[in-house]
């Protein structure tokens, strides 16, 4: 996983309190990035992104994780030998899972279609794991990439409510044609 950076398209969220609820914000490295939006109810947190190093975190409004029981997070892999596909991205999930020790039952569901351009993302259902969370995945890939998406929740019932919220998220992935990215000036 590589460190991302992670810029609000609307404001710097730094805490719940001064998140706005359905602002946007792209997810980018040095020469890949995307644009997402919060469902409504939900916030996109900097603070948290860099807390979980991860490229953006999406929570409910009224509370982090772990109060919340639930969170949304995204990042991505570049492409590389063993890891190039979505599919590979989901058996190499698993691998982790059962390395970890946790006995779970992927279940492949219906892929998710992005609002704009159309891209296609595969979806897997994992879990419980074996602290009882629940987990649902996305992956997309896009150039030398694979995007990808988690919602993991405590527990089924947070799980199955917080479905759309996720489901909202990937909808909005928008990977971004150009990516200009200069490096810091030498004195």
């Amino acid at each position: 996983m590589q460190r991302l950076a992670f810029i609000s398209a609307f404001a710097i969220v730094c805490s719940s309190a001064s998140a706005q609820t359905g602002a946007g914000g792209f997810v980018y490295g040095k020469d890949h990035a995307y644009f997402l939006e919060a469902p409504k109810g939900w916030v996109l947190d900097s603070g948290d992104a860099a807390k979980e190093d991860v490229g953006g975190v999406f929570h409910p409004a009224n509370a982090h994780w772990p109060e919340s029981g639930v969170i949304i997070y995204t990042d991505f892999y570049k492409k590389r030998k063993g890891l190039q596909t979505p599919s590979d991205a989901m058996e190499n999930d698993i691998a982790l899972f059962r390395k970890e020790g946790s006995v779970i039952h992927p279940v492949k569901k219906a892929p998710i279609k992005t609002n704009t351009g159309g891209l296609v993302g595969e979806v897997c259902h994992f879990g419980p794991d074996r602290r009882g969370q629940y987990d649902v995945r996305a992956y997309f890939t896009y150039k030398g990439y694979i995007d990808y998406f988690v919602l993991i929740a405590r527990d089924k019932a947070t799980f199955e409510k917080a479905l759309p919220a996720f489901e909202h998220v990937v909808r909005s992935y928008a990977p971004q044609l150009k990516v200009i990215h200069e490096s810091p000036k030498k004195a």
